[in-house]
């Protein structure tokens, strides 16, 4: 590899760096905006469930199988999730089935544990209601 491609390389990598902390950056000012948005994607808990097990590497038939969730009702969270720009597919697959990932903002800005916590709240709810239906 010549020097001037060598050059370039770096800059490019330079670059990148540069757009991925403005990136972050604005993540980060906006978090309002990510969670809200999460509120909107997130109709349930099973759709909570189905993010928190995005990995990036399981397809998405593994994790319809270890959640034991119906096929359609999984692959709709799936596609909630697509529409709404929480996660999107990876470039591989596993026996004809997608694996998906995560947005880098909700990597970057560690919504695991807001989404955990919006699942508990749900819970809560669905609890509450079953006690007062047999009350």
């Amino acid at each position: 590899m010549d020097s001037d491609t060598n050059k370039e390389i770096v800059e490019i990598k330079r670059d990148i760096r540069e757009l991925r902390a403005g990136q972050d950056a604005e993540f980060q000012h906006n978090r309002k905006k990510y969670e809200e948005l999460l509120d909107e994607a997130i109709d349930e808990q099973r759709t909570a469930r189905v993010l928190l097990e995005i990995d990036g590497f399981q397809s998405a038939a593994e994790i319809e199988r270890k959640l034991k969730i119906p096929h359609k009702t999984c692959w709709r969270k799936f596609d909630r999730l697509l529409s709404k720009n929480v996660i999107f597919p990876t470039e591989d697959s596993k026996q004809k089935s997608p694996v998906y990932q995560q947005s880098r903002w909700f990597k970057q800005l560690r919504l695991e544990q807001y989404v955990k916590n919006m699942n508990l709240k749900d819970n809560h709810k669905e609890e509450n209601n079953v006690s007062e239906d047999t009350t």
